[in-house]
């Protein structure tokens, strides 16, 4: 077996697992995948309740307010993403 980079049929690209004697030109109907997880089944409405929570927590409220505190918006936005794309890797494995 040897681990090979391809495009599924959705154009995205993943590796795939494939037999030595395999093309490599029909991994993706015949490989067996082998992550990232699809990140189309991310909860977009819940990360957006988590991420606005937090800024008003933190008094992020205004243009003003992201100008001031940079950091903060793009340490919440990381830390609601990195939460729920960690959940699919764990409920993909």
């Amino acid at each position: 077996m040897r681990l090979i980079k391809g495009r599924d049929v959705d154009g995205f690209l993943k590796n795939f697992l494939i037999r030595d004697t395999d093309a490599e030109s029909e991994a993706d109907s015949i490989g067996i995948p082998v992550g990232p997880p699809s990140f189309s089944g991310l909860d977009l409405k819940q990360m957006a309740i988590e991420m606005e929570t937090m800024l008003a927590e933190r008094g992020i409220h205004s243009w003003d307010d992201v100008r001031r505190g940079q950091n903060v918006v793009s340490s919440v936005v990381s830390a609601v993403y990195r939460k729920h794309i960690t959940m699919l890797y764990r409920i993909n494995s």
